[in-house]
């Protein structure tokens, strides 16, 4: 039983790529680190907002038609959702998406709270 960290560390399909968007060279106000981090925040918040909502399209594989859907079950522990240690096995609860709409945002050891949707 796997019980490694989740999605960074687990997730083997998981990976960032440079955003294209932001500058070559950080303005001297802001790192380029919190810059990389807002923009993954902004794009989270449009995914979560799809899967939330049920308008996420499908995905499919295959090279001819009809392609082969496949599950998207899984996107529901992405957002809103968090694992529970327990002994032997853990488990997960899962939140209203409704309901919380906030990300926790980590720098130097201190945790922020900040609105997402």
């Amino acid at each position: 039983q796997v019980r490694g960290p989740v999605v960074v560390n687990v997730s083997y399909f998981f990976q960032f790529s440079d955003d294209g968007s932001l500058p070559q060279v950080a303005p001297s106000t802001k790192s380029l680190g919190v810059l990389r981090a807002a923009s993954l925040l902004y794009s989270a918040a449009g995914f979560r907002q799809l899967v939330a909502s049920g308008d996420l399209p499908h995905e499919a594989i295959g090279r001819r038609e009809p392609k082969t859907p496949l599950c998207s079950a899984a996107y529901k522990y992405m957002f809103n959702a968090c694992r529970v240690p327990r002994k032997g096995e853990d488990s997960y609860k899962i939140y209203d998406p409704a309901l919380n709409t906030h990300a926790i945002v980590a720098v130097n050891g201190k945790f922020y709270s900040i609105d997402f949707v």
